[in-house]
């Protein structure tokens, strides 16, 4: 790509690199209800940032490369800069460490507001035109042991275009030059400097070559075929008289450095580092965003299985209550079943039966609780019989579990939370909602699906389910209170026969009368004994039924309440991960764009890693 097409397609790539790191840096910015792994969102962030660093480069329109000496105490980096500049511009010494500043060596004409802050704390310019395009940094030593010179070295390194590692016969695989050169070799050209190769001649004799030792360490990193010079700064900076050893490639570098690094090559080398940014770009968002992917129906059967559990453990607990009280709840069951029972017998049978029902008959349900004055209830047993189904409801409900019910909230986020994290859910996520709807009472929620679920057990005991509940409603309307009268009418008849009609006259006499009152009588204890067999008197039925209105009312209301905290929470994290992967397609369709139009260049080969 000429520089004339480069300047027209570099400021449409800067305004699309600007909004891809704003992206990237309101997204950060967002609270995330997904606990991210700190690493990767500090990597993340990093990487915003010099998003937001190579979008200013490239909206400067300027074609120059910062190149970055960078290296050990020792080494020869500020010796290696003073050889290039033929003068001393930068310190040297013996001491640790020596360069304390940044040495930014520049053109004349290179305008400094263009270069980034952290390099211009000690400016040197040169009229070279050689190295017009090039703005040369010395850095303070890698390994020093000051914390702010390491930050510093950071801080220069992420502006960087082009790194030359300048290592010695001695220092050429520290693990502090090794980890920058692993974090920042991603998307950094690379160049490598054995610096004072005179002093490389007798270590052959000893063991391996340091420049092939090297060499073989980066072909493990994946640099097939290395941009590596062998140089000695310092004979070409003091000009001794003794021979130049063999092998040494100052001036080699020094050409490079001047005359291969073109305008051509440097373009490349843009493109090339914003492709591989780029591309870490895209590596890192989709970690983050394949770290927060969820399964919504494997979460939910995980959150419905224990919500069926606790549902079940406490209507176990109702049910071995009511099993308890099975004989009272009998006899509940037949006081209601002869209360729905028409006629006079079942009316006398309620009369009659009143004191037996009354006796002991749920006097569990009444609550024993000191009244103001200190008092317990004095209620009746004739009272006691008169409970209505309605009564039955608030003593039921007062007496499942209460205490039991003070911590059900509170287990069931637990073993919701639990359930959570094998999903792979972070309990953070819905930590907050489900602590809200654990501190709600429960106590008062389950009173309002118990009392709901007895007035249905109740209504539904009595309907006509089956053969037996048809025949019971059926006969319940026609022969209680009205098969009596209809076999009394015929007694009257036969009578009357007997008296006016018949061949032989009848005296009408006081044991006539059982013509009338015998069938009435029959009659109508026949139609109670009927339908009262038909009736429930079992009080199991009613247990059965108010479980399973309960089991039924319980599932749907909590299905219903905890569906919609489990959605919120996941609609939150797919919308996180939504924007977090519109930011990856946004560097993908980028990073596409700029490799169609990048150009094959041999040295791009040399200085970045195959991988």
């Amino acid at each position: 790509m000429t520089e004339e097409r480069w300047s027209g397609f570099v400021q449409e790539v800067a305004e699309e690199t600007r909004r891809l790191a704003e992206l990237s840096a309101r997204w950060l910015q967002r609270p995330h209800r997904w606990p991210y792994d700190a690493q990767q969102l500090r990597s993340f962030q990093e990487l915003s940032q010099e998003l937001q660093r190579v979008a200013s480069r490239l909206a400067s329109e300027e074609i120059f490369a910062i190149v970055v000496f960078m290296g050990g105490t020792g080494v020869g980096k500020s010796t290696l800069l003073n050889a290039l500049a033929g003068e001393p511009i930068s310190e040297t010494s013996s001491r640790r460490p020596t360069t304390n500043v940044p040495v930014c060596y520049i053109h004349q004409a290179m305008p400094r507001d263009k270069l980034p802050a952290p390099i211009l704390q000690n400016v040197k310019t040169h009229a070279h035109d050689a190295l017009r395009q090039k703005v040369l940094v010395d850095t303070p030593d890698m390994d020093t042991t000051k914390e702010e010179n390491w930050r510093l070295l950071e801080k220069i390194l992420e502006h960087a275009d082009i790194v030359l590692y300048v290592g010695s016969p001695e220092k050429y695989h520290d693990d502090l030059g090794w980890q920058l050169f692993g974090k920042f070799s991603k998307h950094k050209a690379f160049a490598f400097i054995l610096n004072r190769w005179d002093e490389c001649a007798d270590r052959e004799k000893i063991g391996k070559a340091p420049d092939e030792d090297w060499l073989a360490d980066l072909r493990r990193e994946g640099y097939t075929n290395p941009r590596t010079f062998r140089t000695s700064a310092k004979w070409w900076l003091e000009k001794p008289t003794k021979e130049l050893p063999q092998g040494e490639q100052f001036q080699d570098f020094k050409r490079w450095l001047e005359a291969e690094l073109a305008s051509k090559e440097l373009i490349a080398i843009h493109q090339k580092n914003l492709a591989s940014l780029l591309h870490e770009v895209i590596q890192c968002g989709e970690k983050l965003a394949d770290s927060a992917t969820l399964s919504r129906d494997n979460l939910w059967r995980a959150w419905d299985q224990v919500i069926r559990e606790k549902i079940d453990e406490y209507l176990a607990r109702c049910m071995r209550f009511l099993q308890e009280r099975q004989a009272d709840l009998d006899k509940f069951v037949r006081a209601e079943s002869l209360q729905g029972i028409p006629g006079w017998w079942a009316s006398v049978s309620r009369l009659v039966r009143k004191p037996a029902l009354g006796q002991g008959a749920l006097s569990w349900f009444r609550l024993k609780r000191p009244r103001p004055n200190g008092r317990e209830s004095t209620s009746t047993p004739d009272e006691e019989a008169n409970l209505s189904s309605r009564d039955l409801e608030e003593k039921l409900t007062r007496h499942f579990g209460e205490d039991y019910l003070r911590y059900f909230g509170e287990d069931l986020r637990t073993s919701l939370l639990v359930a959570s994290e094998t999903q792979g859910l972070p309990a953070v996520v819905a930590e907050a909602a489900l602590r809200e709807l654990a501190d709600r009472n429960w106590l008062v929620f389950w009173k309002e699906q118990m009392r709901s679920a007895t007035q249905e057990a109740l209504a539904n005991l009595w309907q006509p389910t089956g053969w037996k509940g048809r025949l019971r409603n059926l006969l319940a309307r026609w022969l209680p209170g009205r098969l009596c009268w209809l076999t009394g009418f015929a007694g009257l008849c036969v009578l009357m026969y007997r008296m006016f009609f018949a061949a032989t006259g009848h005296s009408p006499g006081l044991w006539d009368v059982f013509y009338i009152l015998l069938p009435f009588f029959l009659a109508e204890w026949l139609s109670f004994r009927i339908v009262w067999w038909l009736s429930p008197r079992n009080g199991q039925a009613v247990a059965s039924l108010i479980r399973e209105r309960l089991q039924e009312r319980a599932r749907e209301h909590f299905a219903l309440l905890y569906r919609r905290v489990l959605d919120n929470a996941v609609n939150q994290v797919e919308q996180e991960v939504a924007e977090l992967r519109n930011i990856v397609r946004a560097a993908q369709d980028l990073r596409k764009r700029i490799q169609a139009h990048s150009q094959a260049v041999e040295e791009l080969t040399r200085l970045y890693a195959a991988r």
